[in-house]
């Protein structure tokens, strides 16, 4: 069984100035008046502190490590602060295609259709409306460089490509594999698939994708 709570290792003064110049680089794209730039930095480092047992210098440069740890402490930020009232489809939903849009109401859109916008919508919205000083979504500037500077997105992709690989089963991974590496539109495969006599669930498997990316995110401290 893996240690939960593995002995801190001492960072290198190297890295520890390294890791204090990336942070800094942050500051001056840091807009969120309602958060002191100062107490995120001190969070950040005490993030990359928990984190530096699991650096493996074979694995990628410091650099690149530190700013994947980084961003996706600043992603945590973000969530904690701004997602709390945020309505469900920002929260990893399988149904999100992006902005506004929804895969699962007829309309197409993040709107009442779905049950659970409409539970948000009629509990948690004013809170949300209230509570912050702007929507997650009007955070665009910060928003984008948490998720593109720096971060190896193309890298960290095909991680997660080359890892499904070995935790789904053969059926599930080519039906990823055409999906989501060949960018064959999702209706197309299920026509295909069963006018060959194979009927498949896509909306569960989808989920099961989304699920398995999830942890491979998490266990290789993927920022995408």
């Amino acid at each position: 069984m893996r240690d939960k709570n593995p002995p801190m290792k001492r960072m290198s003064e190297e890295h520890v100035l390294i890791t204090q110049n990336e942070i800094a680089k942050r500051k001056n794209k840091w807009r969120l008046v309602s958060l002191d730039f100062d107490d995120v930095a001190q969070t950040i480092f005490t993030r990359v502190i928990k984190k530096y047992h699991t650096y493996d210098p074979a694995r990628s440069l410091y650099v690149h490590w530190i700013n994947r740890v980084i961003s996706n402490a600043l992603r945590n930020v973000l969530r904690d602060n701004y997602g709390k009232y945020s309505r469900p489809c920002i929260h990893s939903c399988a149904f999100n295609l992006g902005g506004t849009h929804c895969g699962w109401t007829p309309s197409g859109e993040q709107c009442a259709e779905c049950p659970l916008y409409r539970k948000w919508q009629q509990s948690k919205e004013s809170n949300f409306n209230i509570s912050q000083t702007l929507s997650l979504e009007n955070h665009a500037q910060e928003v984008h460089a948490i998720q593109y500077d720096n971060f190896e997105v193309e890298s960290s992709k095909k991680i997660i490509d080359s890892r499904m690989k070995d935790k789904l089963n053969h059926f599930e991974y080519n039906i990823y594999k055409l999906i989501f590496i060949d960018e064959i539109d999702e209706k197309k495969v299920v026509a295909d698939l069963k006018a060959k006599g194979t009927e498949i669930q896509i909306r569960k498997l989808k989920e099961k994708f989304v699920n398995t990316a999830r942890e491979i995110i998490n266990q290789e401290d993927l920022a995408i």
